[in-house]
């Protein structure tokens, strides 16, 4: 047994006052994003932060342009062989990302850099952009950590990329990190605390931090952020969901993809390089 702490979908957030002072509005395709990075660069602004150090928070990047090019089929295709990620259409998803990230739209030192610095980027508005979870909403609704404001927080979605076969309407989705109880050790106090935890979890973590999970929400709840009403009416409305880039990968094939991220984004590593390494391991685990 698991439970969902989390219900999460990713996207873009961005900061609306330095979009509007740039006169900029929401990018709807890749090669739109890339002019406003532009932009905001030549101004002197950050264009947009990753946690770099992590690794996957920057395969998260590449994956999206991949599921906009080629659809939301493109990682069960490689996981069935049906594809590679050397194809030229998964490669593109590469070389766009390696592209960003030698044009200087990450930053200096991003690769050096964790979640919680790359989050306060953004919140402290050196940083215009940043792919994010749902999960940012606990950081977003403390007004400690936040300091442009949540009526300057906007969300959308990863942008489209011309000609792709995939749609802005489908939105990646997780459940967090769930908690799993082990059978043997599951007794009846155990099954009581959670109980307590299914009844009131959501409810609770809605009213306190704004934060979406995966219970059910079993009491009315009072001042929701505009920022967490905006993603729950998003979540309503979402009708097909993808999961991340390395989500049907091998334990090995994972770690890979994001240790070799960091040379592919600091230009040690060919975007060639970077998915023939990465099928090659995909490959041997098959």
């Amino acid at each position: 047994m698991s439970m969902p702490y989390q219900y999460n979908i990713e996207g873009i957030w961005y900061n609306k006052q330095i979009f509007g002072d740039e006169g900029i509005e929401e990018p709807q395709t890749w090669d739109e994003l890339v002019a406003a990075a532009e932009k905001l660069q030549s101004a002197g602004v950050m264009p947009m932060t990753t946690a770099g150090a992590d690794g996957w928070p920057v395969t998260r990047i590449l994956g999206m342009y991949i599921f906009r090019n080629v659809g939301p089929d493109a990682m069960t295709a490689i996981r069935d062989g049906e594809a590679k990620l050397t194809d030229p259409e998964y490669l593109a998803g590469a070389q766009a990302l390696a592209d960003f990230a030698a044009a200087g739209h990450f930053g200096e030192g991003f690769s050096s850099r964790d979640g919680d610095a790359s989050s306060n980027l953004f919140l402290t508005g050196e940083a215009a952009m940043t792919y994010d979870g749902s999960w940012l909403l606990g950081a977003i609704n403390d007004p400690e950590r936040n300091q442009i404001g949540q009526e300057n927080v906007g969300f959308m979605p990863f942008p489209a990329v011309e000609g792709g076969e995939g749609s802005v309407e489908q939105y990646p989705a997780n459940a967090g990190a769930p908690m799993v109880f082990s059978s043997e050790k599951f007794g009846p106090d155990a099954a009581s605390w959670a109980a307590c935890i299914a009844e009131n979890y959501g409810a609770q973590a809605l009213q306190d931090a704004g934060v979406i999970s995966g219970f059910k929400v079993n009491e009315e709840v009072t001042d929701i952020s505009p920022n967490t009403a905006e993603i729950q009416e998003t979540i309503t409305e979402i009708d097909e969901t993808l999961l991340w880039f390395e989500a049907h990968f091998d334990p090995k094939s994972n770690s890979l993809a994001s240790t070799n991220i960091t040379l592919l984004t600091t230009g040690q590593m060919s975007p060639e390089a970077y998915m023939q390494d990465l099928q090659g391991s995909i490959d041997a685990a098959g």
